[in-house]
């Protein structure tokens, strides 16, 4: 039952029929509000949270980095004539890849998703520019 599945969860101390009972009320609520469609879904705070989703990943997608992750180590083989530069791209870039990923973890809870977002689009524009520049 809910409550010995409570109780198991929460531990032998804890008075878990508040929890259980509050658990009942909000089932209830939602059966009387009928079954979700997808006009709710689409529109309200689910509709821009949605929007403001597709677009980060069509921006995502769409700026062109994929390219540079694909073709870079080609790209530089030709420009440089080495297989060397080839690897030496493919080695940096993914060890930056790695290594920006602890910063951003620790980072997300103390300045907030919005921030980082905000300051990683900023640093992509540089690093877009740059290569353009340099390509």
């Amino acid at each position: 039952s809910a409550l010995e599945t409570l109780r198991r969860i929460r531990g032998k101390n804890d008075d878990v029929r508040i929890e259980l009972v509050e658990c009942y009320k909000e089932y209830r609520r939602e059966r009387s509000t009928g079954k979700p469609n997808y006009v709710e879904f689409l529109t309200g705070e689910s509709g821009k949270v949605l929007c403001i989703g597709i677009l980060l990943q069509l921006l995502q997608q769409l700026c062109g980095l994929n390219v540079f992750m694909y073709y870079g180590p080609t790209v530089f083989k030709k420009i440089f004539h080495t297989q060397g530069a080839s690897f030496l791209f493919a080695a940096l870039s993914g060890l930056v890849n790695f290594l920006s990923t602890f910063p951003a973890l620790c980072l997300v809870d103390r300045v907030g998703r919005t921030t980082l977002l905000l300051s990683s689009a900023c640093g992509m524009t540089i690093c877009c520019v740059i290569l353009a520049a340099v390509g």
